[in-house]
């Protein structure tokens, strides 16, 4: 009496359950495979209230072995099946159990045998030879261990996709990290939509982890400024309204005015955080299938990404660094000429256009522009009154003079970032026909960028003043550049200079 007396009082105190709001949408999917219609009536009639985790279940008939396979080789994933034993054949059963497991291949379905002649299949035996989670007798089998059973099931089926997205997401983000470094530090466009790209696909790794529209942004900040750097769905316009209205956001959450967890669970804003600096965001929307789960897989990913983030910023802030020192140089070559940085400037414009003009990519152009401001950098060896010598050099003073390319080669070699502006310097004052020097080189032997600035300079030179020399005009300098195809100059690098001259690109080029 006292034990009965303390269950009633417990359950006078026990609190109502509220009733769980229960989805339709990807429901649990059961398959019940019988050949008796009554047990499929029954089921269903037993189980039509079911839910789990806030989930529906989708209960699908068949009424034979080779119906389930046909069911589940064209329909999407079950999380469970019940299967009976004797069907169109006494093992028929035990038969599609090992299909599943074996030549299907599907290890994550929960299976139970149903059997109402456990004489035909004894359950101890079952239980060691086939790759089952639950023995049930149709005879013991009632409404409520019905539905524990297949709630022991689901939740062990659950627990298997949280494991196995868990496992497709840190392979997936073993496999991109090494990736995620751009092998050309420029292509930072390419760079952030690639790694939103990896984002949403992890958005895309289980059953019920679905960022529906896949819309989504990487956002990096500049100081007080938030920038968007790649987008994808609704955001692939950068300047849309709903873009600027995600910039805000950013900028209040990075001011403090609002806060994360505000936002809902439909728009994940994931910041980019790296030894307690906060380099950017990256914003998700429509995400309320994503599990807490999801969410910490991509946030590891985030981690990795703003780790990779950093690094870029420090070696975009070194190359910004070595451009500088690169112009620092050329100025320091050119400091004796009254014409200083803008020669250097005309030459670079004109190496950039030539190149691109030429099919060169316009990446690889502007380096090529960059390294071209280092042509003359052997001049620093050569002395300053035969530089400057208003007169015909001496045949003694031009060999001072012809040293200056082995002398640029010299000062630039031994570095990678400097290896084109080496090339350049050591051999731009070759000749198509090789009378040129140091090396005598001909032809294509000599670097493309070398030629291409061996055409520039000799046309700055041409068209301004020098000690030695009044400038020419733009027409007297074009027929000694003609002059030298295919002798001096390289005869597609002239014909190039021919066409822009034609549609007057030189003189906005040359400042003429």
């Amino acid at each position: 009496m006292k034990l009965i007396r303390k269950i009633r009082d417990t359950k006078d105190r026990a609190k109502p359950l509220q009733k769980q709001e229960v989805s339709r949408d990807n429901p649990w999917r059961v398959l019940v495979v019988d050949d008796d219609e009554d047990i499929h009536v029954l089921t269903c009639l037993n189980l039509r209230d079911f839910s789990f985790a806030g989930q529906a279940i989708e209960i699908v008939s068949a009424r034979s072995a080779e119906e389930a396979k046909q069911v589940m080789t064209t329909q999407a994933p079950f999380a469970v099946a019940f299967i009976d034993v004797v069907m169109e054949e006494e093992d028929a059963g035990l038969k599609l159990v090992e299909w599943i497991r074996e030549s299907w291949g599907d290890q994550q379905i929960r299976l139970i045998i149903r059997t109402g002649q456990p004489g035909v299949a004894p359950e101890r035996y079952v239980i060691d030879n086939y790759d089952i989670d639950d023995y049930k007798d149709k005879t013991e089998l009632t409404a409520n261990r019905l539905y524990t059973a297949l709630r022991t099931a689901i939740k062990a089926y659950r627990d298997l996709q949280v494991i196995e997205t868990n496992r497709l997401g840190l392979e997936r983000i073993l496999e991109s990290t090494p990736n995620l470094f751009p092998r050309n530090i420029e292509v930072v466009p390419e760079f952030f939509q690639g790694v939103l790209t990896q984002i949403i696909s992890l958005c895309h790794l289980g059953k019920n982890s679905m960022v529906s529209s896949g819309d989504g942004m990487i956002l990096t900040l500049s100081g007080e400024k938030v920038v968007v750097q790649a987008g994808t769905g609704d955001f692939e316009d950068k300047q849309s309204s709903k873009t600027a209205a995600v910039v805000t956001l950013c900028q209040q959450v990075m001011q403090s005015e609002r806060k994360v967890d505000e936002l809902g669970h439909s728009v994940q804003l994931i910041p980019l955080t790296t030894h307690h600096r906060n380099m950017g965001y990256i914003y998700l929307e429509n995400t309320d299938q994503l599990t807490d789960n999801d969410r910490h897989i991509i946030q590891v990913m985030a981690n990795q990404f703003a780790a990779v983030l950093a690094n870029l910023q420090l070696t975009m802030d070194l190359q910004e660094a070595n451009r500088h020192a690169m112009h620092m140089l050329a100025i320091a070559a050119e400091f004796k000429d009254t014409d200083t940085g803008n020669h250097i400037k005309r030459i670079a414009n004109l190496v950039t256009q030539v190149a691109i003009d030429l099919g060169v990519r316009q990446l690889d152009a502007l380096r090529m522009g960059q390294a071209s401001k280092l042509h003359d950098i052997g001049k620093i060896g050569v002395p300053d009154h035969i530089l400057r010598k208003p007169e015909q050099l001496s045949s003694e003073e031009f060999e001072v003079i012809k040293a200056h390319p082995g002398i640029g080669a010299t000062i630039l070699g031994g570095q990678n970032w400097f290896e084109m502006a080496h090339d350049i310097a050591l051999y731009h004052h070759e000749k198509w026909n090789g009378t040129g020097y140091p090396r005598g080189l001909s032809g294509e032997e000599i670097p493309l960028a070398a030629r291409i600035v061996a055409i520039a300079d000799v046309f700055d030179a041409l068209t301004n003043i020098r000690p030695y020399k009044t400038a020419w005009s733009l027409e007297e300098a074009m027929d000694e550049i003609v002059r030298g195809r295919g002798v001096h100059f390289d005869p597609n690098i002239v014909d190039i200079f021919v066409r822009l001259y034609k549609e007057k690109k030189l003189h906005e080029l040359c400042g003429l």
